[in-house]
């Protein structure tokens, strides 16, 4: 027999990791590119090395940015309150409804609040002229789990 609700929390936990996936932060890439740009520049004048790398600090720190801002935090509103009146009007399941909608918005308002402000906290540094290396911090995430027999979410230390 189907019964819908065993698939509510699964499929909006999985709608959540769209925008990781859709939208990555551009800083990943840029990593390697920017060493890519210094072996290149050996040789030519410092200025323009900086120039370009100024730039990429820009972008990554302007993208990082974006990662919290209200669009961020509106679509996360309503996503889950698309899967609300889904789960609710769809299947009559108003109680399994209302706890995937305040999961789903309670996961994807950690997501959006522990992506790394790496590029944004260096770029204001620099614009501070503190050029000193940055200091290594205890980081805590929070990100979903979806697995074959498995969902929930799972807490990240880094140091």
């Amino acid at each position: 027999m189907f019964h819908a609700s065993g698939l509510d929390f699964g499929g909006a936990s999985l709608i959540g990791l769209v925008p990781l996936v859709v939208t990555p932060l551009k800083v990943m890439g840029d990593d390697k590119r920017l060493e890519e740009s210094e072996a290149e520049a050996l040789g030519t004048d410092p200025c323009v090395s900086l120039a370009g790398a100024e730039e990429l600090l820009l972008h990554d720190a302007a993208n990082e940015a974006e990662g919290r801002s209200l669009l961020f935090h509106g679509g996360n509103v309503v996503v889950n309150a698309g899967v609300f009146f889904i789960i609710g009007a769809g299947f009559g399941h108003w109680t399994s409804a209302t706890i995937s909608m305040l999961t789903g918005i309670a996961t994807g308002e950690i997501m959006i609040f522990t992506q790394p402000l790496g590029a944004l906290n260096a770029l204001q540094a620099y614009r501070r002229g503190d050029l000193a290396f940055p200091r290594a911090a205890v980081r805590v995430a929070i990100v979903p789990l979806v697995a074959r027999n498995a969902s929930g979410v799972v807490v990240v230390l880094t140091f």
